[in-house]
């Protein structure tokens, strides 16, 4: 079974909350109608998962769920705030709510199908459908919190939702050891490895267009999926600031290649204490990333910091906070 931490299982008791027209709803303590100007109206559309659409890239979901309960919930202390029914058409609505909630809605379907979204209730009207694209995309949010400490910067968050949705649908389930094979959407523990080869599928295919085109705005994109996959691996449980992803990917732009002495140095700088090459190869050894596994010679920024996190050579070698991340990168590149 996939180690999800209780902030997760507390998450998963949740689903999305809203008024639907001509349905009635629960309503929590967040839905008043006090100060309209600082409320919004969220709705949208529940789909029911299906088999895989013949045309490649076609999203699934055709068929409109209905009379179906649908809860939110706050994001950041899983806090009940309201629920209601999908009308005939599979649409909800309400209104009320609290202007800046991070929203987690979920839908439990008839035939066990648990679906999932989340929303920034930023604006006055804002819509957020659910479907298993969605479900799969919150699910890699909610790992990386879980895994990561509970806290991630806002940009990390919203390059995963936009590369990790990006790739499913150009993909579908041709990555990880799924084979196209869609997941079981009745089964969390399917849902929850389905979405961790997402995020690595898609943290994989980030770093390579950023070696590929060295522009900064790939290479930005790359090092915040960097971040949000070790976060979801549970190789650091804190989050990186500004300063260090910038130094991480301005590095990578540039291409410079770190031999296993210069991690090594760069290890016992952060430390401050004395990290052999053989401890390094120790940690080398035992990572399981895909950037690093089954390359030669020179590791890049991205390669070199997830070694220097990773588990392997014991703890005593690693990084295991923000601040000696940051003085990893410092002393590698300066």
């Amino acid at each position: 079974m996939m180690r999800v931490k209780p902030i997760i299982l507390a998450l998963l008791m949740a689903a999305v909350g809203l008024l639907s027209a001509g349905c009635g709803g629960g309503t929590g303590t967040d839905v008043t109608t006090a100060d309209p100007e600082n409320k919004t109206t969220l709705s949208g559309t529940v789909y029911t998962s299906g088999p895989l659409p013949a045309a490649a890239g076609e999203a699934p979901g055709a068929q409109l769920l209905y009379d179906a309960t649908v809860v939110v919930r706050r994001v950041v202390n899983n806090a009940y705030v309201t629920d209601t029914r999908t009308n005939s058409t599979g649409r909800y609505n309400i209104a009320g709510l609290d202007r800046g909630l991070d929203a987690l809605l979920t839908c439990t379907s008839p035939t066990g199908e648990v679906l999932m979204t989340r929303a920034l209730l930023d604006a006055r009207e804002v819509t957020a459908d659910i479907d298993e694209d969605t479900t799969l995309v919150t699910r890699c949010q909610l790992l990386m919190r879980a895994n990561g400490g509970g806290e991630t910067s806002p940009d990390v968050e919203v390059t995963v939702a936009q590369l990790c949705m990006q790739f499913q649908q150009q993909h579908r389930y041709e990555y990880g050891s799924l084979g196209g094979v869609r997941p079981d959407f009745t089964n969390e523990d399917a849902q929850w490895r389905a979405a961790a080869a997402l995020l690595a599928a898609a943290t994989d295919d980030a770093v390579n267009q950023a070696r590929n085109s060295r522009t900064a705005q790939h290479c930005e994109r790359a090092v915040n999926m960097v971040c949000a996959r070790l976060q979801a691996e549970g190789l650091i449980d804190f989050d990186l600031d500004a300063a260090t992803r910038a130094a991480i990917a301005q590095a990578l732009r540039g291409g410079a290649g770190f031999s296993a002495d210069d991690i090594a140095v760069a290890l016992s700088a952060a430390l401050d204490k004395a990290v052999t090459v053989a401890d390094l190869d120790a940690i080398r050894g035992r990572i399981d990333w895909c950037c690093v596994r089954g390359r030669t010679g020179e590791l890049d920024i991205v390669e070199a910091t997830a070694a220097a996190c990773a588990s392997g050579g014991g703890d005593q070698n690693c990084l295991r906070s923000a601040a000696e991340v940051a003085a990893f990168v410092g002393a590698l590149v300066g």
